[in-house]
């Protein structure tokens, strides 16, 4: 990933900023990720505390699940 990224950097920019530029670039889009997952997470949480809410979901999933596993199989 690194290597794939080094190669979009021009080659008149110095070691200082291309390394400034990595280190915010490896810093942020992951820290957003992750940011963007605990999130989800979160509100995900709420919603399934209601037990209907949360039988709802689980037969989902499970629906889903098997519908994977066929893909998988076909």
């Amino acid at each position: 990933m690194a290597l794939t990224a080094s190669a979009a950097v021009p080659l008149d920019a110095g070691p200082v900023v291309t390394f400034t530029r990595f280190a915010a670039l490896f810093t942020l889009i992951p820290a957003t990720g992750l940011l963007c997952w605990a999130l989800g997470g979160t509100l995900l949480a709420r919603f399934l505390q209601r037990p209907r809410t949360r039988a709802w979901f689980d037969r989902s999933m499970g629906g889903l699940l098997i519908a994977s596993a066929l893909l998988l199989l076909v």
